[in-house]
C-alpha cells in the first residue's frame, strides 16, 4: 500500500487557516494579507522551517506594529510540533514551524492542528 503523501503547501495553508480562522477585527486583517502574500522564501533547519511572507503595498495593516502568535500547535505524522506566527510593522513576516524533539518529518502522512487556548475552540 502506497502512503498518500500531503504537500508542504498544503500542509502550510492549513497551519495559516488554522490560525486565521478565529473571527476577530486583527484576523480579519490579517486573512486579507494572507489572501494577497506570496510566498517569498522557504527555509528549512531540520528541526523546522521558516516560509517568509511578501505582502503587496496598500493592502491593510494591523495598528500593532509587531508581535507573533503562537496558540496553533500540532502532530505531524506521530512528531509533535508547534508553530508561531510573526507579524512585523503590522503586516505578516513569517510562520515558523519546530519540533520539540525530533527532526522535522521528511514526508507528511498525516497531521491534527489544534489550538493551546481553550477559548480559542470556542470562538
Amino acid at each position: 500500500m502506497k502512503d498518500n503523501v500531503i504537500s508542504f503547501e498544503n500542509f502550510e495553508m492549513a497551519v495559516m487557516n488554522k490560525f486565521l480562522e478565529v473571527k476577530s477585527p486583527e484576523k480579519k486583517i490579517l486573512r486579507q494579507q494572507y489572501q494577497k502574500a506570496r510566498v517569498e522564501n522557504r527555509w528549512f533547519s531540520g528541526v523546522g522551517f521558516f516560509t517568509t511572507f511578501s505582502v503587496p503595498e496598500g493592502v491593510a495593516r494591523l495598528s500593532t506594529r509587531s508581535t507573533y502568535i503562537t496558540d496553533v500547535r500540532g502532530k505531524v505524522n506521530d512528531t509533535a510540533v508547534g508553530f508561531m506566527l510573526h507579524i512585523k510593522d503590522g503586516i505578516l513576516k513569517f510562520l515558523e514551524g519546530y519540533t520539540y524533539d525530533d527532526p522535522w518529518p521528511d514526508k507528511i502522512i498525516n497531521y491534527k492542528l489544534w489550538y493551546t487556548n481553550y477559548d480559542q475552540q470556542k470562538k
